[in-house]
Order: structure tokens, then C-alpha cells, then sequence
């Protein structure tokens, strides 16, 4: 396909351990995931890290990561026509249309993944639990009190 269009020169493909991450995400204009399966999404979050979109797959993991395909183009997993499509798509962008999905990433990246956040919802959780624990100790106590003044 990529020979068919004539963007050989557009298309890098890279396996294994990638030593020059940055430069390669500085130069792309949109990164492609076609997984059938995946267990994270953390190459979709990396990308994201660079403000580049992506074109992923509509496995969970993806639907959630590209919150429903705002911040990418999501396709039929096994479904190479609408891949093929979507690759098209991509390729007819304006700056525009790149700059929307950028502001989208960005958006998503601020307000889902920064580590602000993240710090945020794990000391909520972590509170969550130290409460759960308190509550659970009270019950106890309570518990202990009534069988005592029962026996």
C-alpha cells in the first residue's frame, strides 16, 4: 500500500528498541497502531508525550486512550480497508486538521496524564483506602462493644 500511494519516503518502520525516540516523534506527523490486541497503550501515551495523533485500532485499550477517537483516527481492528482508508485520510490533512488533533492531545495529555494528576488520583486513592480502613476499624470497635454489652 505504501508503495502504492508513492509515500515510501513519508513511512518509517521501526521494531524493536527505538534508541532515537525523539527526533523520530518530533519528525511524525501521526502514529500508527494496528494491534489486534493489546495489554496497555503506553507507545499510544508516549506518542501523546510529542503531541502527535494517532491512527489506532478500536481495541479497548485504544477506544479509552484516544478518548473515543478524539485525539486520532480510530479503525476496525482487522479491518485493513478502513486502515487503508484512514492512512489516505491522514495523508490529505491540512496543517489545520493536524493542529486540531494536537490541542486535542495536548487537552487530553493535561488533564488525564500529566504527572499532576496522576499524583492527584493516587493520593486519592490512597486516601480512599486509609478512610476504608478507618471506617472498617470503627465498625470492629462498634462490633466489639455490642457483643460485649450482649454477654
Amino acid at each position: 500500500m505504501i508503495r502504492e500511494l508513492g509515500v515510501e519516503d513519508c513511512v518509517v518502520f521501526q521494531s524493536g528498541w527505538v534508541a532515537k525516540i525523539p527526533p523520530m516523534m518530533a519528525d511524525a506527523a501521526v502514529m500508527l497502531f494496528p494491534y489486534r490486541e493489546i495489554d496497555g497503550r503506553s507507545a499510544l501515551l508516549l506518542s501523546y508525550t510529542f503531541g502527535v495523533p494517532v491512527i489506532a485500532s478500536d481495541i479497548p485499550s485504544f477506544m479509552e486512550g484516544t478518548d473515543n477517537g478524539k485525539t486520532g483516527i480510530l479503525f476496525k481492528s482487522e479491518g485493513p480497508a478502513a486502515l487503508k482508508s484512514n492512512i489516505e485520510t491522514t495523508l490529505n490533512w491540512t496543517r489545520d486538521d493536524v493542529e486540531v488533533y494536537q490541542r486535542r492531545v495536548q487537552k487530553l495529555v493535561q488533564e488525564r496524564h500529566s504527572w499532576k494528576n496522576t499524583a492527584k488520583r493516587t493520593a486519592g486513592a490512597y486516601q480512599r483506602l486509609l478512610n476504608e480502613k478507618s471506617n472498617h476499624a470503627e465498625r470492629k470497635k462498634n462490633a466489639d462493644r455490642t457483643i460485649a454489652r450482649d454477654a
